[in-house]
């Protein structure tokens, strides 16, 4: 039986690498995205050294034609995947003059490519016949919002609203779409430490039994 895949686009030092390695723990194929190859490659040594199968590729968010390119030789290489998770947001405070052109840009990394790649497997036949899964990574800003963090508190609650419209549309096809919200600065605490806030998006993958997490 061929082992499942998990996409995990976003994929850094704190959450990123945690959500591959509690993948991989569970028999999980992991790939990795990010835009920093170096980071990628260190990365998948300690993946290595766990004797865990990860795959690195290089892609900017930002940009949706690298996106499909790394996208498309994934699933090429590797198959479509049985969960694919979106964990990438600008996170930065907000400029002093925020302007209209600001929000786009937010919005194209924190939202807009979670929907474009949510999309093009949505609308795969194979997807749905593997019955997949696609998890988002919230923030409490979503419901909670700061001025000082306008676009990303606009579009954390874009992507919540998303995973649960999507998660009723696509019920009756049998996938599956779900969204943790972390409502506080991962790593700052025990409580909030990458590897704790990965085992609840392994719970809702495995439970499939509500959209939202709220740690």
């Amino acid at each position: 039986m061929d082992k499942k895949l998990a996409v995990i686009v976003g994929v850094g030092p704190l959450l990123g690498k945690h959500l591959g390695l509690e993948f991989a723990s569970h028999g999980f194929d992991v790939v990795l995205i990010a835009r920093n190859e170096v980071s990628l490659k260190r990365f998948k040594q300690e993946f290595d050294e766990r004797k865990y199968n990860a795959y690195i590729y290089t892609a900017d968010c930002s940009d949706f034609l690298s996106l499909d390119k790394t996208f498309d030789l994934i699933v090429k290489e590797h198959g479509i995947p049985n969960v694919f998770i979106y964990n990438t947001g600008i996170t930065t405070a907000d400029p002093q003059h925020l302007t209209s052109t600001d929000l786009e840009r937010h919005f194209r990394v924190d939202t807009a490519a979670a929907y474009h790649l949510s999309a093009k497997l949505i609308n795969d036949p194979r997807f749905k016949a593997i019955h997949g899964t696609l998890l988002f990574t919230g923030g409490g800003l979503a419901t909670a919002p700061s001025a000082q963090y306008l676009p990303l508190s606009m579009d954390k609650a874009a992507l919540r609203a998303m995973a649960y419209a999507l998660n009723e549309s696509l019920k009756k096809d049998g996938s599956y779409v779900g969204t943790v919200t972390v409502c506080d600065v991962i790593g700052k605490n025990s409580y909030y430490a990458p590897e704790n806030i990965a085992r609840d998006f392994y719970k809702l993958y495995e439970t499939r039994s509500q959209v939202e997490i709220v740690h």
